[in-house]
């Protein structure tokens, strides 16, 4: 239980308040609209879904092979969660105007 406790904290807290901060103001020092509305949306499902799935499966791992295989299925999502959002970032930071805003790209 301390390890799913501290996944979720981290991930759940930390990581969410990034994408979270990332989708809302990058975008915006950027000057880079969304490449598509359902990004937003589906990004925070997988990494919400993940999340119940790793703190379910790794509860009861010891049950039966449902758990673990929900174990997988939940780094899967958050695995999909993370590539999301780093490839609307990145594409945000690539695109943007530096000049116009004083944006200093990495």
């Amino acid at each position: 239980m301390i390890q799913v406790h501290g996944h979720i904290q981290l991930f759940g807290w930390f990581g969410l308040f990034i994408m979270g901060m990332g989708y809302r103001l990058i975008s915006r020092f950027t000057a880079v609209k969304h490449r598509h509305n359902w990004f937003v949306p589906v990004t925070l499902g997988c990494a919400v879904t993940g999340l119940i799935a790793r703190g379910i499966g790794q509860a009861f791992a010891d049950e039966g092979t449902t758990f673990t295989v929900l174990l997988a299925a939940s780094g899967a999502l958050e695995v999909v969660a993370v590539a999301l959002f780093a490839s609307e970032t990145l594409r945000a930071l690539l695109l943007g105007r530096p000049d116009e805003f004083g944006y200093k790209p990495f």
